[in-house]
């Protein structure tokens, strides 16, 4: 990539954060974003203020992994974790820039380690019931029938 390009990249992307963040304020109002991932974002976001850290920033070069991690996680909750469709009617920016948004997400968050990411992220959330909700009901083909 040449600088010329390089230049331009960087433009495109700091066009796109009033953007993304538009867009984060609108999903985090969407009743069809599930309740999970904004409690992460709001949790990560709070997370930030605070002045504890996993790793202290003071340490040169790693103490700012764990912020970029957990940032990129709580976008990746926002941004990848929702239906396209949602993302669509929310985004006002360059369609193609939100693409790059969501594929740098995902190549940042494949260096966070699955352990955590299941502790954080259901894989099929609609099949996870809630804590403490209501039990499912036995399946009427699996309950067998008296004779």
């Amino acid at each position: 990539m040449s600088n010329v390009e390089a230049r331009e990249s960087m433009r495109g992307a700091l066009k796109a954060i009033p953007d993304l963040g538009k867009l984060l304020l609108r999903l985090t109002r969407d009743p069809r974003v599930p309740r999970r991932n904004k409690l992460i974002f709001g949790g990560i976001a709070a997370y930030l203020l605070l002045p504890i850290d996993f790793i202290p920033d003071w340490i040169p070069g790693i103490g700012q992994v764990d912020d970029i991690a957990l940032v990129a996680l709580a976008l990746d909750a926002m941004v990848n974790r929702v239906g396209k469709e949602v993302l669509a009617e929310h985004w006002d920016g360059d369609d193609q820039m939100l693409e790059n948004i969501r594929g740098i997400l995902g190549t940042i968050t494949k260096f966070v380690p699955e352990a955590v990411k299941s502790r954080i992220f259901w894989d099929d959330d609609e099949d996870t019931p809630e804590i403490g909700g209501p039990e499912s009901p036995p399946d009427a083909a699996k309950v067998a029938a008296p004779e």
